[in-house]
């Protein structure tokens, strides 16, 4: 084994320790109250809310549901932890993280109340418009024209 081999084996071997301790430490529902807290946070949003959104989504099996795999949380896992500096697939990963902040935003009552971001946000429940189909948060009654 030469000089260059062994090198390249002890950084992908350090790269595997840092990534495998990452999925120990965090599971997605820690990863959503991260997104949620940092994306979320000119808003008047209380901290329990994010959390209960994450612990409802899992228990609904919510993630599955809307189409969002093992494969896309592990995504958003390893780019949520990457410097942005333009990699390659960065904007799926932007687009993933809008999908959970915007399904979020669903479950409060914040188009509701018209985009009000002056007042607090409150959390209703998860989004699904079969289960509350009277709710049309971006009808057109909504907003002024």
């Amino acid at each position: 084994m030469n000089r260059r081999k062994f090198i390249s084996l002890s950084i992908l071997s350090i790269i595997g320790v840092a990534g495998a301790s990452i999925l120990a430490f965090y599971d997605f529902d820690t990863l959503v109250f991260k997104i949620l807290k940092h994306d979320l946070k000119r808003l008047s949003i209380e901290e329990k809310y994010f959390r209960k959104f994450a612990e409802e989504a899992r228990k609904t099996n919510y993630w599955n549901r809307i189409m969002f795999n093992n494969k896309k949380k592990a995504f958003v896992f390893v780019f949520f932890f990457l410097p942005k500096v333009g990699l390659p697939y960065e904007f799926k990963y932007e687009q993933l993280r809008g999908r959970i902040v915007g399904d979020f935003l669903l479950a409060t009552d914040f188009f509701v109340n018209k985009m009000d971001e002056t007042r607090e946000i409150k959390y209703i429940g998860l989004y699904d418009p079969y289960l509350r189909p009277c709710q049309n948060p971006f009808s057109n009654l909504n907003y002024e024209v």
